[in-house]
């Protein structure tokens, strides 16, 4: 039994061996997997590029966002929100020159008058945001402002019948970090930079002629690129938000 003991000991050593009997485990687990998956009634679904995931953990899911590659909008009051990255409207190019030029992208939504009346009065304000689900600021009124932004009482537009106008959102830079374009508390100001491995959801309340709307603006960076989306302020989103503070002049 000696020899026959030592020439197994000796095998076990050998380098082959040792490579062969780890693709055998990885085959096992990967077949063990499979079949787990089967015996389940689950299935494994493949992820795009284009998919942006937005991590739940009230149910410990993965939910896939998908479609922010398409145009999005919302019906508020009187007015009609909405996005497409494909319009240089929305990605309106921006070069500052001050010591050094600095170029990038604003990411803008589009807001459009749906009555023939002039709406004499539009604000809106950020007055919540989530990373990954997870509340990073709430409860709080961070003005938007519209284009030009320089204006004064840029906070406050009137829109008129077939003249859309534009509230500026994110600021994406060529090189560096994306970032909200408002105003955040100095306690909270870290949280207007935006990291790439994050999905954002803003709560954007909107001000029409003192009656007030929210949809949620919806940011992920996938396919190399900040894609933006707008859906409806659900009643679940209600029920989590603390209770905004009303949009005032």
């Amino acid at each position: 039994m000696g020899p026959v003991f030592k020439f197994l000991v000796d095998g076990a050593q050998s380098p082959i061996v040792q490579l062969s009997v780890f693709i055998l485990g990885a085959v096992w687990i990967g077949t063990a997997a499979i079949l787990s998956a089967r015996k389940s009634g689950s299935s494994f679904r493949a992820v795009t590029f284009g998919d942006a995931l937005l991590f739940s953990p009230d149910d410990n899911k993965v939910d896939l966002l998908r479609h922010m590659d398409k145009p999005s909008s919302a019906q508020l009051s009187c007015v009609t929100v909405s996005y497409n990255k494909d319009s240089m409207d929305c990605v309106w190019p921006v070069t500052f020159r001050n010591q050094n030029e600095i170029k990038g992208m604003i990411a803008r939504l589009r807001v459009d008058s749906e009555t023939k009346s002039n709406i004499p009065v539009c604000k809106a304000a950020i007055t919540s945001l989530e990373a990954n689900s997870r509340t990073l600021v709430s409860g709080v009124q961070l003005s938007l402002l519209f284009t030009p932004t320089q204006s004064s009482g840029s906070d406050t537009k009137p829109i008129r019948y077939g003249q859309p106008e534009y509230l500026e959102v994110i600021w994406i830079p060529e090189a560096g970090d994306a970032a909200i374009m408002a105003n955040f508390p100095f306690a909270f100001d870290e949280c207007k930079t935006l990291n790439r491995l994050s999905a954002y959801s803003l709560c954007v309340a909107f001000s029409v002629d003192n009656i007030i709307s929210r949809v949620i603006l919806d940011a992920a960076y996938t396919s190399g690129v900040w894609m933006l989306s707008i859906r409806p302020h659900s009643r679940s989103t209600r029920n989590r938000e603390a209770s905004p503070l009303p949009l005032t002049s």
